[in-house]
């Protein structure tokens, strides 16, 4: 129930409201929203990858300067020194990295073709590489042992496979016939 008050002063203007929305959602009509999106900087600039490229530059341009500053050293000086402080290397004669062993211990090396291999005078084996056993005139032949009872092929391992023991496919199984029995 509505008192004579509302009646009277407030249900007029809530039911001409009323009325005014009702014609306006009539008239209505679809409508696309073609307007952009709503542009958050926050989302779209990163400032923590802005912060790690402006530090990536500064330090290709710290190395840059630095470049620059080596290569112009380099311009500004020459490439060899005009004068040599210590005398020159002998690049002929230079250093050897190992110790090379008198000729007295290539004498006493075994080889199985030393029978074979014909003596020879001293001074020939001095214009020859003593390093070398072929040109020495005792190349040296591998010993090889050869097993007595050689094996064609290696043997098959034993399978603990639990498919492959259970299934008949294996051509060492024992237990064949007991399953056949069983199923009969």
């Amino acid at each position: 129930m509505i008192s004579r008050r509302d009646k009277l002063l407030i249900h007029p203007w809530e039911q001409r409201r009323f009325e005014q929305h009702r014609e306006k959602v009539k008239s209505a009509k679809a409508a696309i929203d073609r307007s952009p999106p709503i542009f958050y900087p926050h989302v779209v600039q990163k400032a923590k990858k802005q912060q790690s490229e402006r530090e990536r530059t500064l330090h290709v341009e710290a190395e840059n300067v630095r470049l620059l500053q080596s290569l112009a050293d380099i311009m500004r000086s020459k490439r060899m020194p005009d004068f040599w402080r210590e005398p020159r290397p002998n690049f002929l004669g230079r250093e050897k990295l190992f110790e090379t062993r008198a000729k007295s211990a290539y004498h006493n090396w075994w080889s199985p073709m030393e029978s074979a291999a014909p003596e020879c005078p001293a001074n020939d084996l001095i214009k020859r590489n003593p390093r070398c056993p072929t040109c020495n005139g005792r190349p040296e032949k591998k010993i090889t042992i050869i097993p007595e009872a050689r094996i064609p092929w290696q043997p098959p391992r034993m399978t603990f496979n639990k498919r492959l023991l259970a299934s008949c496919y294996l051509p060492n199984k024992t237990s064949l016939p007991q399953k056949i029995k069983s199923k009969e």
